[in-house]
């Protein structure tokens, strides 16, 4: 997962970021994690380990479902590198909201898939 694409889950403004931190090697911990708020008119994205200096995009910046944005890392409290990815309903309560993914084809080894559950490394996803 380290390094892999991150991409903005929908249209929205980036309203938070959080760089410079470093990746932790594995099994080490670190205090704060590299992360990315986008706002999505009345809800925010939440995509927390990021790579240190793999963020992509600025405050303000407007982005669109599928734009990259960065880079998944291991900073901050993480002992394997991962994305942490929630959607909360208020950037000052912060109170996940429950949230399915879109169904897209995965190729996974056994071929192409259609599918709504949660990708797994390794594979490519097709969201057309």
């Amino acid at each position: 997962m380290f390094g892999r694409p991150v991409y903005a889950v929908a249209d929205g403004v980036v309203t938070g970021i959080v760089d410079g931190h470093p990746d932790n090697s594995p099994s080490g911990y670190g205090n704060e994690a590299n992360t990315i708020t986008v706002q999505h008119g009345q809800f925010f994205s939440f995509y927390a380990h990021m790579k240190n200096q793999g963020i992509l995009v600025r405050e303000k910046q407007a982005v669109k479902a599928g734009d990259l944005i960065g880079y998944a890392g291991n900073s901050g409290m993480s002992s394997q590198p991962h994305l942490h990815f929630c959607i909360y309903g208020s950037y000052d309560e912060w109170i996940t909201v429950p949230f399915q993914f879109k169904k897209v084809r995965v190729k996974t080894p056994g071929g192409w898939i259609e599918t709504d559950r949660a990708y797994r490394e390794g594979e490519t996803i097709n969201f057309e």
